[in-house]
């Protein structure tokens, strides 16, 4: 995948790793399982839950409907506890950094199954926490803005 301007896919050059919302959704998991099945490289997921431990149980969950019990992408998948809808994408500071540091591509297919949302709520569901007055502050902040603005196809002012 390379940079896309109206797209979902965002490259950067740095790290290798991907950062990919909505993994555990539908249409998420079936992009989960190319970028497993056709790289080597790593993923961190971000994934909605209470604590970290329900965010691998989640994911573990995801791998396990795709490929059984028995595989080996756990150890290239990263679960990353975190919310598109939440300022700073719901993130500590230091985690924000640390991924920052190690993603070189975002891919954004988190989405609501709401059928019934408003546009108002709409846009909330679909990305409004990736807004730049959401993430601003550290270099890192400003480094998985642009990424998570790039991957989501828009420019906010």
């Amino acid at each position: 995948m390379g940079p896309s301007d109206g797209g979902y896919t965002y490259r950067s050059g740095q790290g290798d790793a991907l950062l990919l919302t909505g993994a555990t959704g539908f249409v998420g998991m079936e992009v989960l399982a190319r970028f497993l099945e056709r790289t080597d490289r790593d993923l961190y997921v971000l994934v909605r839950g209470a604590d970290d431990v329900e965010v691998t149980r989640r994911v573990e969950g995801a791998l396990s409907t795709l490929y059984g019990r028995e595989h080996s992408y756990i150890r290239r998948v990263g679960a990353v506890r975190g919310d598109i809808t939440r300022e700073g994408l719901g993130l500590p500071d230091r985690r924000r950094e640390e991924l920052a540091e190690r993603v070189g591509e975002i891919i954004h297919v988190a989405a609501s199954v709401e059928f019934d949302l408003g546009l108002d709520r709409l846009d909330q569901q679909g990305g409004a926490a990736l807004r730049p007055s959401s993430t601003i502050g550290s270099p890192a902040d400003a480094m998985l803005r642009a990424r998570c603005e790039a991957a989501i196809g828009r420019r906010y002012g």
